[in-house]
C-alpha cells in the first residue's frame, strides 16, 4: 500500500511564519506594534494559545519584544538581520538572503554503518544502518555549502528517494521522519578541507571553511538527524541575535 508524505509542522510554527511574513510586508504592525492576542486569534482563525506560542517563538528569535501590561513591540533591527544561524531555515533561504541564487549541483543518497563518530552524535549503536544524504549547494553556480546529513533508517516513515528530498532538513523531518525537529544544537569551528572537499567546493589555496556539526532533536528530546556541514565563509556569513 502506497504511503503519502504529510507535513507535520506544528500549527503555531505555520502561524508564526505567516505572521512574520505579514510583519515584513507591513501588512500587520505597520505602526511598530502588533495587535492583541485576541485580535490576532480572530485574524488567523486559531486559538489564543496558538497565537501565544507563535509570539513566544518570535520573541525568542528577537523579532518582537513583549512588554508586560503593554502592547507587543516589533524589533525593526531584528527584522533586518539576515542569514541567521539561530533560525530553522533551509540552505536555499540562507543563500538567497546572502544575495545569491541557490541551487543543488550534486546530490547522493547512500546507506552507511560502522561509523562510531556519527553513532555517537545520534546516540545509536555504531552497527546500526544510517541513511547519508550528501548535497552540494551553490549560489549563482558557485559552490558554497557541502552538507552531509545522517538519519537512522528506523526513524523514517517510508523509503526515501533522492528526488523526493526537500532542500530543507527541517521539511524533510516533517515529511519523512517519525518526529519533527524541535531544537538543534550546533558546534561551530573553523576547518581545513580535505582534497576531495576542496575539489567539490572549488576552493582557493589556503582558503578556510566554517564547519557546523548539528544534532537535530525531536520533540521527545532524542537525536533525530545529524548534519555535518562545510561552509565557504568568504561567500556565506552567518549571524545570530542574542537576547537577555
Amino acid at each position: 500500500m502506497k504511503k503519502y508524505a504529510v507535513n507535520n509542522t506544528p500549527l503555531y510554527l505555520t502561524v508564526k511564519n505567516t505572521l512574520l511574513e505579514a510583519i515584513k510586508n507591513k501588512e500587520i504592525g505597520d505602526n511598530g506594534r502588533l495587535p492583541s492576542e485576541q485580535a490576532l486569534s480572530e485574524k488567523f482563525g486559531v486559538s489564543r494559545a496558538t497565537i501565544r506560542s507563535a509570539l513566544q517563538s518570535l520573541e525568542t528569535e528577537g523579532v518582537i519584544n513583549k512588554r508586560h501590561g503593554s502592547s507587543t513591540v516589533i524589533n525593526t533591527e531584528g527584522l533586518q538581520v539576515k542569514m541567521r544561524i539561530d533560525e530553522f531555515k533551509g540552505f536555499f533561504h540562507l543563500i538567497k538572503e546572502s544575495g545569491h541564487q541557490p541551487s543543488i549541483a550534486q546530490k547522493n543518497l547512500v546507506t552507511v554503518s560502522h561509523d562510531s563518530r556519527i553513532a555517537n552524535f545520534l546516540g545509536i549503536d555504531y552497527k546500526e544502518e544510517v541513511l547519508l544524504i550528501q548535497r552540494l549547494f551553490t549560489g549563482d553556480d558557485i559552490p558554497v555549502i557541502l552538507a552531509s546529513e545522517y538519519i537512522p533508517q528506523r526513524l523514517l516513515t517510508q523509503e526515501l528517494k533522492i528526488d523526493d528530498i526537500p532542500e530543507s532538513i527541517f521539511d524533510l523531518a516533517d515529511m519523512f521522519c517519525i518526529d519533527t525537529i524541535a531544537h538543534t544544537i550546533t558546534e561551530i569551528r573553523s576547518s581545513m578541507a580535505n582534497p576531495d572537499q576542496k575539489k567539490k567546493l572549488g576552493m582557493e589555496k589556503n582558503e578556510t571553511l566554517i564547519k557546523l556539526e548539528e544534532t537535530h532533536y525531536g520533540k521527545q528530546g532524542k537525536p533525530l538527524i545529524f548534519s555535518d556541514i562545510l561552509v565557504r565563509d568568504k561567500i556565506i556569513r552567518f549571524h545570530s541575535i542574542r537576547k537577555r
